[in-house]
């Protein structure tokens, strides 16, 4: 998934996210419940 997707679904700010760090985001639903959780880590900018 893309930075600026990611930023639509999750509660953290994954373009903020610095190269070679982990983050831990939650999902939630649109009445405020945790949907889903996730860990990622962003390898290596894109730009295009």
């Amino acid at each position: 998934m893309r930075v600026n997707s990611s930023n639509a679904f999750y509660t953290n700010k994954w373009a903020k996210l610095p190269v070679g760090r982990v983050r831990y985001g939650l999902m939630c639903r649109d009445d405020g419940m945790v949907f889903d959780t996730c860990t990622s880590c962003l390898s290596a900018r894109i730009t295009s």
